[in-house]
């Protein structure tokens, strides 16, 4: 019996108990991932001159976007700070946005953070240029077909209408909506692959949870902020204090290299014998 323990212990336990570990430290590092991602949209945001309010809101268009995708809430929140950036205001216009620039991505097979640099140069501008859509093209996009059918034209037409500041992003964004609108929690329900990336994002989401106490102001994330910050100031206030040490340094390495001179010196001259 004793040895049959023993075994079970050595082929069952110890590798469960192993990949509890592994799978708790993959989930505190994918949370951490996620909140660092949702901090820094946040302090782009309020950097931007949005209020907590317009940041709230802002952030909640993020989510809904994602919710049952592949996309992560850090990947949503970047490209949302860029997309108000680019002139799309906060609430159902930022959601639906973002939600398109999520499904482009998930047919691309690309990042969120990636299709949303693309689709925000063409808000910024109010105007898909040539370049833009060669952009979508190249990720396997037949987004100049869709703009045809948009326009009534031929594919053919739509490279001389982008050349010549023709296509808005309004109807942009609308070819893509027609075409491939929820694509990307279509692909999270059915995409093997998608369902496994939207898995990884729930551990995020439950790593996330657990360092920030569900977002109310309580973890371990919300409390080492202050913390770095204080640290910092502490270091700079030490400022005096090193500068005295490194003058008091300087002097002992400056009779140091004086008495390997004076060492030198005194061996020079010797007699070659005595060398």
């Amino acid at each position: 019996m004793r040895d049959v323990g023993r075994s079970l212990s050595r082929s069952i336990t110890a590798p469960a108990l192993g990949a509890a570990s592994a799978l708790a430290g993959i989930t505190l590092v994918k949370g951490f991932d996620r909140l660092t991602g949702i901090d820094n949209a946040q302090a782009k945001l309020k950097g931007l001159g949005h209020d907590a309010k317009s940041v709230e809101e802002i952030m909640n268009s993020a989510l809904e976007s994602v919710k049952g995708t592949a996309h992560g809430m850090d990947e949503a929140a970047t490209t949302a700070a860029g997309a108000v950036a680019a002139g799309v205001k906060p609430g159902k216009e930022l959601t639906r946005y973002l939600t398109l620039t999520g499904d482009a991505a998930a047919i691309a097979g690309t990042s969120m953070s990636e299709m949303g640099s693309i689709i925000n140069q063409v808000q910024t501008s109010q105007i898909a240029y040539t370049d833009n859509l060669n952009q979508l093209a190249d990720r396997g996009i037949p987004i100049y077909q869709w703009i045809g059918e948009e326009a009534g034209v031929a594919a053919s037409e739509v490279k001389k209408m982008a050349s010549e500041g023709k296509i808005s992003s309004e109807m942009f964004l609308k070819a893509i909506e027609d075409n491939i609108g929820g694509a990307a929690k279509k692909m999270g329900e059915e995409s093997f692959t998608a369902g496994v990336a939207n898995m990884w994002a729930a551990v995020g989401r439950l790593g996330a949870a657990f360092l920030d106490a569900g977002g109310k102001g309580g973890g371990f994330f919300s409390q080492l902020k202050p913390l770095i910050s204080d640290f910092t100031g502490s270091l700079d206030s030490m400022g005096d204090v090193a500068e005295k040490a490194g003058v008091k340094f300087g002097e002992f390495f400056a009779s140091v290299v004086e008495k390997i001179k004076t060492a030198k010196q005194w061996f020079d001259e010797l007699s070659p014998t005595i060398q």
